[in-house]
């Protein structure tokens, strides 16, 4: 699993193409093409338009798609997301904590 306040972003050097079948993502600086599953893509598209989105709120979107334990969709989807920062796809990105004014001297 991964931390707590860890969020996720793609990394600026990878493109996508979706299809019904799931997606074909393009590493720029490698060359590399990857192909993903229909879940993959689901769990990429997620990343792309949420960036700094975290794996409680990828699991939910999954949980609005596909009927699948919650158990089985948290372990596929941090398998998932760590194949893709392994593959240098995406980035971990620690959620900025907020300041509460108790906090805050002067």
């Amino acid at each position: 699993m991964t931390p707590h306040g860890t969020g996720w972003r793609v990394r600026s050097d990878v493109r996508a193409a979706y299809s019904e079948d799931g997606a074909v993502l393009l590493d720029i600086d490698s060359g590399v093409c990857y192909s993903l599953n229909t879940v993959a893509s689901r769990i990429w598209q997620a990343i792309d338009s949420n960036p700094g989105i975290r794996l409680k709120d990828i699991v939910a979107d999954l949980q609005a798609r596909f009927e699948v334990a919650t158990q089985q969709l948290e372990t596929d989807a941090s398998e998932c997301l760590g194949n893709l920062e392994r593959l240098r796809l995406i980035d971990r990105h620690e959620a900025e904590r907020s300041t509460s004014a108790a906090q805050i001297r002067k």
